[in-house]
């Protein structure tokens, strides 16, 4: 197991970070690590929740879900990618997962967490001024969503979860 990670965080991480203990070197470690489990338990998650998906017809869910993970595997296995543009990206990607589960399942389903990540990771990876910004663009995501459901525009028809399989996908 040690001479694959090693293989994988070679071929992952930027070659012009030689120092083990700096700070730039832990955060491209953990998003590198970050990655290489999206992406594997990704695949299995999107294999078991796709048939659901189908069942219930979440048709944009399940685009989504296929598109983000296949964008996290070309993170990961794209070689020579810069940090901040892969760090960038992985923030995108749980946004628009966070914000796509809250559209197709509900507010209360496993889309706040996501959004809760999304804000959490920009600082661990990206520094304080871009959790800050996560933390404003998520408030503007919910005011915006608070906005739409109270002006009536948006009128989520599922006050919890629309079934048990909807419950499980989030």
């Amino acid at each position: 197991f040690r001479q694959f990670w090693h293989a994988v965080m070679e071929r992952i991480n930027q070659n012009d970070i030689d120092d083990t203990d700096t700070l730039a070197a832990w955060r491209a470690q953990i998003l590198s690590t970050i990655l290489l489990f999206g992406v594997v338990a990704g695949f299995f998650i999107v294999a078991f929740v796709i048939p659901t998906i189908m069942a219930e017809k979440l048709w944009q869910l399940a685009f989504c879900d296929v598109s983000l993970w296949i964008a996290g595997l070309y993170l990961l296995l794209r070689p020579g990618i810069n940090y901040i543009i892969r760090a960038v990206f992985v923030m995108i990607i749980l946004y628009v997962l966070g914000l796509a589960i809250i559209t197709s399942v509900g507010p209360l389903s496993g889309g706040p967490a996501w959004l809760f990540a999304f804000a959490v990771l920009s600082g661990v990876l990206l520094g304080s001024r871009a959790a800050i910004l996560a933390l404003a663009i998520n408030a503007l995501t919910f005011a915006i969503m608070g906005f739409l459901i109270t002006t009536g525009k948006w009128v989520p028809d599922f006050p919890f979860f629309t079934s048990v399989k909807s419950m499980y996908i989030s």
